[in-house]
């Protein structure tokens, strides 16, 4: 079937037809599309809980962050209740995370890192936040990942070319959340989620080397409707 899409390329409007193989709606709007196009405001509720974190959460504090945790706690669970890597350059001494397949809240901001490798393990997540990073050119590192049960996130990663990682991706959203892709200023192309069976809320905005929506060859249940883009998770 035919579903209507607005998208942008290179700073100006463009309307187009993209052929999927189901019947499914969902829109990718510059103007919002399945609501305003704000996302999640969770500064205050990560520095909470990297505040008061424990075994099952992870806050890098800088270089010796992951050994500062390893000699509190020991090695990391296969589940943990939350990842959060800020302003970390690293990759090498994140990669005991590897461990870990399950995590509740995975956040990924304002880091140098050029790869999502340590994340290699992750197969399920509730929320998935990359935002602000400035060398990650893909999500190379996130191939094992199968579930994002409520939120993702992808939001102003400065090198960021398309999705490229979220290959074993089969469900990126909850029905009352969305599939966030906003602002990614050299994102030519959504490619990289062959294996998409299921989202909510795909809202695309604002990414002005956007060229290709991508095809989703397996997706089998799409909708929209208003998220409630609540901090909580």
């Amino acid at each position: 079937m035919a579903v209507f899409c607005k998208t942008q390329t290179n700073g100006s409007m463009k309307s187009r037809i993209e052929h999927l193989p189901i019947t499914w709606l969902v829109v990718l709007s510059l103007l919002g599309g399945c609501g305003s196009g704000e996302t999640s405001n969770s500064t205050t509720s990560e520095f909470t809980r990297c505040k008061n974190a424990g075994p099952r959460d992870f806050c890098n504090r800088g270089a010796e962050g992951v050994r500062l945790h390893i000699e509190e706690f020991g090695e990391f669970p296969e589940e943990m209740d939350s990842i959060s890597i800020t302003d970390f350059d690293r990759v090498a001494a994140l990669a005991p995370l590897k461990k870990v397949k399950k995590a509740q809240r995975v956040s990924i901001y304002a880091s140098r890192v050029e790869d999502l490798s340590f994340l290699s393990g992750l197969e399920e997540t509730v929320a998935l936040r990359i935002g602000g990073n400035s060398k990650i050119t893909s999500l190379r590192g996130l191939e094992n990942l199968r579930e994002v049960t409520i939120l993702t996130e992808i939001t102003a990663n400065a090198e960021l070319r398309n999705l490229e990682g979220l290959d074993s991706l089969q469900i990126g959203s909850g029905p009352q959340e969305a599939f966030f892709v906003f602002e990614n200023p050299k994102m030519e192309s959504l490619d990289g989620m062959d294996s998409l069976e299921q989202v909510h809320n795909l809202t695309v905005q604002n990414n002005m080397q956007l060229k290709t929506l991508g095809s989703f060859p397996a997706l089998k249940q799409a909708s929209c409707s208003a998220p409630r883009r609540s901090s909580h998770v």
